[in-house]
């Protein structure tokens, strides 16, 4: 009976948080970008581009091409030509969202640059601008370049790195015929450059990897093993550090970290147990989804005065439009064990474990 009120409160806790995650989606169109020194086609193909890159990203609510079309054509509105701030509030209170994203592509030699911003429909300010440039062929603009411009616009730093546009510079100015050809690349990209001689060193520009993270929050109990069934647990305190990722296996992005908790339970049969924890976790990074990651954890180290375990999941809700992408949501749920209390009898083991959910706030530094 306990193990399915278990499982009911955890569901209907979660289904809370998706429901609020859900709640705080701010409602978004992209109105085609004015094309200068480019076709409308392609203008509207990296307007398109923009359009996914921001629904991936999470926290919009994206209003679809064809259903922008349809209602904008009732109305007697063309997408094309709108691009004064006038205009293009006017279109976002016909499609009833919050914010609209408008802006223009050029071509100026062989450079692209990207001016994109979101304007807001109710107060007409422009909130956040994002200029992009780049200098090299338009197929590598829409499959990567985008996505940097959606990143700006959101306040994210971006984990890519500059260097197909610096490779672009470098072949250009080297006599391909006595270059030798290297292989850079990484996790998230490979490409090959061209540099004068194989002996000489390059020096590139790094991809810019996630910072430091520290989250601080507070759990309550959703479980108990035998030894506290019957104890007053009070809510926990739980503050988490994760390093950037050093480790990668297949798919699972591996990265390391500490996490501190405070655990106390009273008034029951068995003696009191209460102290802080301190754990070393290693987190797998199991999936990322539109609205956030999933991660999975697991350590070990001292709860109280005793060896301890950890285990759990938890999900990282990135805050859209606030401090720079660098606020992110965190819900937890986690089951740890200790040796405090209970031990080993000559019928059996006490369990000395229990299970908290809590939510905690994260920023990366």
């Amino acid at each position: 009976m306990k193990n399915h009120i278990l499982k009911l409160i955890v569901i209907f806790l979660v289904g809370i948080f998706l429901h609020s995650v859900s709640f705080a989606q701010t409602s978004i169109a992209v109105i085609d970008f004015e094309g200068k020194g480019v076709t409308n086609v392609e203008a509207s193909a990296l307007t398109d581009r923009l359009r996914t890159e921001l629904f991936n990203i999470g926290g919009y609510k994206v209003v679809e091409r064809g259903m922008m079309e349809e209602i904008l054509g009732e109305l007697g509105y063309q997408q094309t030509g709108c691009t004064s701030d006038e205009c293009i509030v006017e279109v976002g209170k016909h499609l009833g969202v919050e914010q609209m994203v408008g802006g223009s592509i050029s071509k100026v030699g062989k450079t692209y640059s990207v001016s994109a911003r979101i304007v807001s429909v109710e107060t007409r300010e422009i909130i956040k601008t994002a200029t992009y440039d780049y200098r090299g062929e338009i197929d590598d603009l829409l499959t990567s370049g985008m996505r940097n411009v959606a990143l700006k616009l959101t306040g994210q730093k971006s984990t890519e790195t500059e260097i197909t546009r610096q490779s672009e510079l470098v072949t250009s100015e080297v006599d391909i015929a006595e270059a030798d050809w290297v292989d850079i690349g990484s996790r998230d990209f490979a490409i090959t450059v061209a540099l004068p001689g194989a002996d000489e060193k390059s020096v590139v520009e790094e991809a810019s990897e996630p910072g430091i993270t520290i989250g601080v929050g507070g759990g309550f109990t959703v479980y108990t093993g035998a030894y506290m069934a019957d104890a007053t647990s009070a809510p926990s305190i739980d503050i988490f550090l994760r390093i950037p990722y050093s480790l990668y296996l297949g798919p699972l992005n591996v990265s390391l970290g500490v996490e501190l908790q405070t655990y106390s339970f009273t008034g029951g049969v068995n003696p009191d147990i209460s102290g802080i924890g301190l754990m070393g976790v290693a987190n797998f990074n199991i999936v990322e989804t539109p609205a956030g990651a999933v991660y999975a954890h697991i350590g070990a180290g001292y709860l109280g005065q005793s060896l301890g375990i950890t285990a759990g999941a938890k999900f990282d809700y990135p805050i859209p439009n606030v401090m720079e992408g660098k606020l992110s949501a965190t819900a937890f749920l986690k089951a740890n064990a200790t040796l405090d209390g209970g031990g080993i009898e000559e019928e059996g083991t006490e369990s000395t474990g229990w299970a908290n959910f809590g939510f905690a706030l994260n920023y990366e530094f």
